[in-house]
């Protein structure tokens, strides 16, 4: 079984149908084949699945999982950033990871009290949700409908004015 640690290369389908066998589940399946280190698509590709469930359930396993730095340690939950001469927050690439932050973009914060709290974006989505869930609607639509017609009339009118300059 030498091919299972990677010592030699044998048909991949043939490492693969050998890794998944004593699995029941498509999820055990995709797990264990994600382990041995398959691409998503290869896996999507042998199992006959899409590859949108094949991504579900490796990211669904590794948010479960702890999260830890390289070295295997636990991700540290607080700690100190540094501040740069111009103001810049230099925040760890092991936290910047894990919040899916990525450098160059944006980061949604808050002051509770009189700590600055920095939140990855699935939170800040979540708190946004839990907000709006708040205030009712009174014409039965959800504030997603309102964004949407508002987007598509804006989109309108950026057409007309183009069509007015062009």
């Amino acid at each position: 079984m030498a091919f299972l640690r990677g010592d030699s290369a044998p048909d991949d389908a043939e490492r693969m149908r050998h890794i998944t066998a004593p699995f029941k589940t498509k999820a055990d399946k995709i797990r264990a084949l994600g382990r041995a280190g398959f691409s998503r698509a290869r896996i999507a590709e042998f199992l006959g699945i899409r590859y949108q469930h094949v991504r579900n359930v490796l990211e669904h396993e590794r948010k479960r999982e702890r999260p830890t730095l390289g070295g295997g340690a636990a991700l540290e939950r607080s700690g100190r950033a540094e501040i740069t001469e111009t103001g810049h927050v230099v925040i760890p690439p092991e936290v910047l990871e894990h919040l899916q932050l990525r450098p160059g973009g944006v980061v949604p914060w808050r002051l509770e009290d009189d700590e600055l709290v920095l939140m990855g974006l699935t939170a800040a989505v979540r708190r946004s949700q839990a907000i709006a869930e708040k205030y009712p609607l009174p014409t039965g639509k959800t504030l997603t409908d309102l964004l949407f017609e508002e987007r598509r009339a804006e989109a309108g009118r950026e057409e007309e004015e183009d069509r007015g300059n062009g």
